[in-house]
């Protein structure tokens, strides 16, 4: 295959590093900045409704993607601003100060500048930066032994390259030299000294015999050094980590956290305080004054300090547990109680604290979750269902916090009750009591030769309604349509009547039959029209006349009709249609007929040679749409000029393999459609494109809107009728399936129909003082994940790896569980097993076999129906004996290979086997069937730290390492020379910003499309801040193209601190290796074109930019106002249009 591949983020990193408080979008506002590694998420607090003023909830104001991984987050208050501006600084020491700008709801750039340092060393541990507000004064922490303070609100010296009317500038620097090399926290103090206007920094560090300390230094900038403080404190607790800066109010100087103990040094001296032994992750102010401090500790338990103050002077400190939460890694006070908790390890939250407990006995309220799931340690891609419809089952999240989660490309039914065994069931409607009612109140289901009604009873509850009780309906026959039309009447229509009914008594007023006998073969009804199909093409159309309908036109159509429709488009009327849409047998073409005529307006033939089924006139959005779907699975959507009611742009994809049956639905008070077929498909428009989510039930025959219960729907699924609500319609759908441990490994075995997961939990004993890791193999049923069975392993037995393998000779699928055993006292496990489970008609595990292994088993595979085993430095392999009549079933080992510095991790195709090496990047192995060896055919020389690996075909390979990079290598196999052909030769980098863990086959998405796709989904990954990703496959054309859009792109789109895209996904190994990003392709920067104005669609298109005033600039001319220094260069024009481009886009956009 061509080595060109469309990487694109299918859901964004969910872990939160940092959470501040500010007024960001207003002076008044009360936001909340989120920090997501490579973007960041500004939220607002504000008022939930009129009836208790105190309710608050947060609401997006803007998701920012970053180009940089986010170290640092801090907010400032630059001179005459009254808003709070963000100061970020990111992992390739890139620093910029944003505003937010709320005419274009993004962030502006107000300085920018590179602070990096190659003749110094990063340090140790994470970067810090610091702000002192009044001296506008960032002070930045990123190399050992320096700090860089950095101005922020003075004189700054222009930009060199900058624009000027964008007023961009460099921030001035000055280093100044630590002593200490392992910081660990720094603070500005609020002390004494900072009346001279030198700011006072707090420094807690380490030393060389690992004994912590605190000092505090005078920044002095017209010296540009750093003077020793009085202010200080030797020896403080050994795993203190974390320092706190108390107000002047509260007595000043510090309180530094530690495991065990609270220390407060200040001008009055020091005091410490004991604390139940915990390890704090984080903490904010709950006043200005500094009196009460919220704590956040590694179990997930919010904690808050009070300080006792009396004339300045601390007196007296109490901690207190409030209660639990997910565990956080940020937390920020925000107004009213309200306190938002950054997770990494669990979903963060939004949580309201109180005075009086609940009955928990817990302070904290949860008012809502905000889904993470983060990490993914391991996911696994399966089709449970058997629809060409794949679904990442992953292991989320951390500690108590552990999970697994469903995800999947669709939408969600949440099924409230069904009704069993209704088989024939041919149509289906509902009812309400009067026509301005806004319940449904009554189901019509049609049958063969019967029509059955379901209405509440007295308890509110739908019940099957009997003889008398059917009023005037028409039981005896099948129902065509049944509806509520004006003036508080329904309408019921068979194939020889149309009946008219009053509502609430059901008592029948008029009824109407076509002449000459002939027969109703289709309806259409709306609140004020009905459209009936009758034999040999003939169609009449009806409106209300008092207590009836009058026949108000009619007509005769070449040949049969096979479906019609006269949904009223809303953009037009929310009750009436003035054009009608019918599709036709024999040609299988639709129509578009004018009402009340009834009169031809168009003519479209469908070129499939397929009958139209189903017709749908319907307004999403602002937008239009006729649709016809066909016999085949397959749906043309036309784009609809309401005006001049015209056809206009269309478009087929495909969708099931049976016919479809259309019906629009309310969702959200959006206009959705639901596509019902073998494979149910909900229809919705996002930023002005469709977008196409399966749904998760196996297969939907019927469906109609039905308000039962809120915005719910009435479906016909396997025989049954089921009502449910439609989750949030959303490109992924999640489910989260609680565990309370740690989910590290997974994987799926068809034959029994259930996973196997390995988990760890964290037992505490009675004193809370020690801990315990306990290891478990589970098996799940894979469609209720009802925990079957579980096997516990051996104390200090960790488990690494699982997989579900069908032996050599053994038509058995077994669970093979990799583990290692870790001793305190060893820095490397010399000892593991590899232990095979075989599940049992029960459904309960059994040990079949076992075998011992001389280190610990990182990574299991299989190649050629062998076992293959990562065991430290060794790729072991492994061949299964079935058992006789006097042995049992044995794994015997066959060959090993040596070489490695650590096998982590292992992919095979066919007979070629891909290692991925802690340290020695890929090797290639290959498998001889004769001999039962493994050998060395091919390796990568250089040395990349790998974390995922994954086969693209027998030549290609990628793979993933430690710092967040992809990087694909080639096998030279016809090469003329020995040594060439065993060399992996690079071809394709790329910076993805996230560490991937895993690296799958599969997809998420079903092909909908009827020709050969732009991009064809191969990979999946996972990363460690809860990002899922796809890897597509693009040929050498369709990688030109869209490599031009995206350098347009990168151009023309306005990034956050203008921070050049071509150095955010470039790959750097951090050790002086950088290469550009090659034969990759950025999803996340090309999907964006769908977003852009038209004007700068254009500009895409037609290598242009814009300037200032909007207006389109030639390519040579120097304005680069929309340019960074590095991109400012002539654009490319491309050999596409804008409309096609933006298909092109859009079916991109689909492989996520």
């Amino acid at each position: 295959m061509d080595p060109y591949l469309y990487a694109v983020t299918a859901r964004r990193a969910d872990s939160v590093s940092h959470v501040l408080k500010g007024n960001i979008t207003g002076p008044t506002d009360v936001n909340v900045v989120v920090s997501k590694f490579t973007h960041i998420e500004i939220y607002i607090l504000e008022p939930v409704g009129d009836e208790n003023e105190n309710e608050r909830d947060l609401r997006l104001v803007l998701d920012a993607p970053i180009y940089g991984r986010v170290t640092t987050v801090n907010k400032c208050r630059l001179p005459g601003a009254t808003i709070d501006s963000l100061v970020i600084s990111t992992e390739r020491h890139q620093f910029i100060v944003v505003t937010y700008d709320p005419q274009t709801n993004s962030l502006k750039t107000e300085i920018v500048d590179d602070v990096k340092d190659p003749s110094a060393r990063d340090n140790d541990y994470e970067h810090m930066c610091i702000i002192h507000q009044g001296m506008h004064l960032a002070a930045l922490h990123a190399y050992q032994g320096l700090l860089k303070i950095i101005g922020i609100g003075g004189n700054p010296k222009k930009y060199p390259n900058a624009r000027k009317k964008r007023r961009l500038v460099e921030a001035v620097g000055v280093n100044l030299r630590l002593e200490e090399l392992s910081i660990l926290s720094i603070q500005f103090l609020l002390t004494d000294a900072e009346d001279s206007g030198k700011p006072v920094l707090g420094v807690l560090y380490q030393d060389a015999k690992a004994n912590r300390h605190f000092k505090t230094y005078v920044v002095d900038l017209g010296r540009a050094e750093l003077k020793e403080y009085t202010l200080m404190a030797r020896n403080v607790e050994a795993n203190a980590k974390m320092m706190i800066p108390v107000p002047k109010a509260s007595g000043g100087g510090v309180m530094i956290v530690g495991e065990q103990t609270l220390t407060f040094v200040n001008p009055g001296g020091t005091m410490s305080v004991p604390i139940r032994p915990t390890v704090m992750q984080c903490w904010d102010m709950l006043d200005a004054e500094g009196t009460r401090y919220l704590l956040g500790d590694y179990t997930g338990q919010i904690w808050v300090v009070a300080l006792t103050v009396e004339n300045g002077q601390m007196k007296d400190v109490a901690i207190d547990p409030l209660g639990e939460t997910s565990i956080p890694s940020a937390i920020a006070y925000l107004s009213h109680s309200y306190t938002f908790v950054g997770s990494h390890f669990g979903d963060s939250q939004l949580v309201q604290l109180s005075q009086q407990p609940n009955g928990r006995g817990n302070f904290v309220e949860v008012v809502r979750d905000f889904q993470n799931l983060a990490p993914i340690t391991d996911f696994c891609v399966v089709d449970v269902e058997k629809q060409g419809q794949g679904q990442v089952v992953a292991c989320c999240g951390g500690y108590k916090d552990g999970s697994l989660r469903v995800v999947r490309n669709g939408v969600g039914i949440e099924v409230l009750g069904s009704l069993n065994d209704v088989p024939d069931l041919t149509g289906i409607w509902s009812l309400r009591s009067s026509f301005d009612s806004k319940v449904d109140d009554a189901l019509v289901l049609s049958f063969v030769g019967e029509t059955r009604l379901q209405a509440k009873d007295e308890e509110g509850d739908l019940g099957p309604v009997e003889g008398a009780d059917c009023g005037g309906f028409r039981v005896g026959e099948s129902t065509l349509a049944c509806g509520n039309i004006v003036g508080d009447r329904i309408v019921q229509v068979t194939s020889t009547t149309v009946l008219v009914l009053a509502c609430k008594t059901w008592q029948l007023l008029f009824t109407w039959s076509p002449p000459n006998g002939m027969r109703i073969h289709h309806a259409s009804i709306n609140p004020t029209q009905v459209l009936l199909g009758l034999s040999e093409g003939h169609l009449a159309y009806l409106e209300p006349d008092g207590t009836g309908l009058q026949l108000k036109s009619q007509t005769k159509l070449e040949y049969e009709i096979s479906c019609l429709n006269i949904n009223p488009l809303e953009s037009k009327s929310g009750h009436r249609a003035d054009v009608a849409i019918v599709g036709l047998w024999t040609d299988m073409s639709i129509r578009t007929l004018e009402l009340p005529s009834l009169n031809v307006i168009e003519k479209q033939i469908l070129e499939s040679g397929m009958i139209p089924r189903s017709v749908l006139s319907v307004t999403m959005g602002a937008a239009d749409f006729i649709m016809a779907a066909l016999g085949d699975g397959h749906l043309y959507i036309f784009q609809f000029d309401a005006t001049n009611r015209r056809l206009g742009q269309k478009k087929k994809v495909s969708l099931a393999s049976h016919p479809i049956s259309l019906c629009a639905f309310k969702s959200n008070g959006n206009t959705c459609v639901f596509a019902a077929s073998d494979r149910p498909t909900v229809i919705h428009l996002s930023n002005e494109k469709l977008l196409y989510s399966p749904v998760n039930l196996k297969e939907v025959t019927h469906m109609c809107a039905f308000s039962f219960d809120a915005e719910a729907l009435a479906l016909v699924t396997e025989g049954s009728l089921k009502v449910g609500t439609v989750e949030a319609i959303q490109k992924l759908h999640i489910k989260k399936i609680p565990l309370g441990e740690v989910a590290r490994r997974i994987t799926h075995q068809e034959q029994s129909g259930t996973f196997g997961i390995l988990t760890m939990k964290t037992v505490q004993d009675e004193s809370g003082l020690d801990e315990e890791e306990r290891s478990f193999v589970k098996v799940l049923d894979d469609r209720t994940f009802e925990e079957l069975d579980a096997h516990r392993f051996d104390t200090f037995e960790s488990v690494e790896s699982i997989i579900s393998i069908t032996f050599n000779d053994d038509d058995k699928e077994f669970y093979c569980v990799g583990t290692a055993l870790v001793l305190p006292e060893e820095d490397e496990p010399t000892k593991g097993r590899i232990t095979v489970f075989e599940v049992t008609p029960e459904r309960k595990l059994r040990i079949v076999a076992q075998v011992e292994t001389k280190g610990c088993v990182y990574c299991l595979a299989t190649v050629s129906g062998r076992l293959l085993a990562g065991v430290n430095s060794q790729v072991q392999l492994y061949k299964w004996e079935s058992s006789t009549d006097t042995t049992p079933p044995t794994l015997t080992l066959k060959s090993t290979h040596h070489g490695n510095t650590l096998v982590y991790a292992l992919a095979v195709r066919g007979d070629f086997i891909l290692v991925g090496d802690l340290m020695k990047s890929m090797n290639v192995l290959s498998f001889t069937r004769d001999e039962e060896s493994i050998d060395l055919i091919a390796r990568d020389a250089a040395t990349n730290w790998m974390t995922a690996v994954a086969a693209l075909d027998d030549d290609l390979y990628i793979g993933s390492d430690h710092n967040y990079n992809l990087f694909m290598v080639r096998k030279q196999s016809d090469a003329a020379l020995e040594h060439e052909r065993r060399r992996l030769v690079g071809c394709g980098w790329f910076h993805v910003g996230e560490q991937i863990n895993r690296l799958r086959h599969g997809s998420l998405v079903m092909n909908i499309v009827d020709h050969e796709p732009i991009a064809k989904p191969l990979l999946v990954y996972c990363t460690a801040a809860g990002g899922l990703g796809i890897l597509a496959a693009v040929d050498k054309k369709t990688h030109a193209l869209l490599e031009g859009v995206q350098e347009n792109m990168s151009a023309i789109v306005r990034r956050v601190g203008d921070l050049p895209h071509e150095k955010w996904r470039r790959f750097d190994d951090h050790r002086g290796h950088i290469r550009s990003s090659s034969n990759f392709l950025d999803g996340d920067l090309i999907e964006q074109y769908l977003d852009l104005p038209r004007e700068l669609k254009e500009a895409v298109v037609k290598g242009t930019r814009t300037n200032s005033a909007g207006s389109v600039a030639a390519t040579n001319m120097v304005d680069d106002e929309m340019l960074s220094p590095r991109e400012g260069g002539a654009l490319r024009r491309l050999d596409v249009g804008v409309e096609e481009l933006v298909r092109i886009v859009e079916e991109l956009s689909r492989v996520h």
